[in-house]
């Protein structure tokens, strides 16, 4: 494998990274929106009958979520995380083809750069914790460019910080409503 079709490997997988991590932030950010929404609505029934259901503060507390839902679906539909999820997916596929031409015997590696350099400005880059994510989770069947000790630890503290996160944002209403009593 020469050094430019490694780059392209490996640019290649770093993209397939991020456009998966784009999926998955897409698919948290819709189930938090439903999640606060059936909240929302369940808390405006109960209301209806009780006037005070998590304290005298329920009116406020109700606003608090409906305002969280406004700024959550305006940031979520701005963010566009499926669209770029597919842009990264077409550009990875172009990067496949490269490589594909960068394998051949008789490969032009000066026509397959400048292809190359044209691809990468097609898109948005990766981040640098997609290209590590995938360098360590593969480690064992990577040739080249080994995750280092220092990669390991970055990425399980960040993976640590990501679902610390997630749950965070999933029980925000209802600590929300724990803690208004």
């Amino acid at each position: 494998m020469s050094k430019l079709s490694d780059k392209i490997w490996f640019t290649r997988k770093a993209r397939i990274q991020a456009s998966e991590r784009l999926l998955m932030n897409n698919q948290h950010a819709q189930f938090t929106l439903i999640l606060y929404s059936l909240v929302n609505v369940a808390l405006s029934i109960y209301m209806l009958k009780e006037s005070n259901p998590v304290g005298r503060n329920s009116d406020i507390t109700l606003t608090i979520i409906s305002v969280c839902i406004l700024v959550l679906s305006l940031f979520i539909s701005n963010i566009d995380f499926k669209g770029r999820a597919e842009k990264l997916k077409k550009n990875y596929l172009s990067l496949h083809e490269l490589y594909e031409k960068s394998e051949l015997p008789n490969a032009d590696e000066s026509q397959i750069n400048s292809e190359y350099i044209k691809l990468l400005s097609d898109s948005e880059n990766h981040k640098t914790i997609d290209d590590k994510f995938f360098r360590v989770t593969n480690y064992k069947s990577l040739s080249s460019r080994k995750p280092t000790i220092p990669d390991f630890i970055e990425v399980i503290f960040y993976t640590f910080i990501r679902k610390l996160l997630i749950i965070s944002i999933y029980t925000a209403p209802f600590a929300l409503l724990i803690f208004n009593k």
